[in-house]
């Protein structure tokens, strides 16, 4: 009776063992997609943060060019920037 009674003991903990491992994996899958989702933003971030500092270098530039007297088409061509985004300066 003693033996039987230890091996539902053992079962019911190897029952509860697994599911507790089961929760660890799906814990640790969450936070790893957490992860590379939280990652993957930054990265994104920087790319759009460092495009919006170029347009707004070539901008400065297209500023500094039309104080000087370059002619709108020049400053276009040296900023590649666009003739509406010009004139808007």
């Amino acid at each position: 009776m003693q033996a039987q009674q230890s091996l539902s003991n053992i079962s019911e903990n190897q029952a509860l063992w697994i599911e507790q491992y089961r929760m660890e994996m799906a814990e640790r899958d969450y936070r790893s997609g957490l992860s590379a989702a939280m990652n993957e933003g930054i990265e994104k971030g920087m790319e759009q943060g460092i495009a919006r500092g170029r347009i707004e270098a070539a901008r400065e530039s297209a500023r500094n060019a039309l104080q000087l007297g370059l002619s709108r088409e020049q400053v276009a061509k040296i900023t590649g920037l666009a003739m509406s985004e010009i004139e808007k300066l």
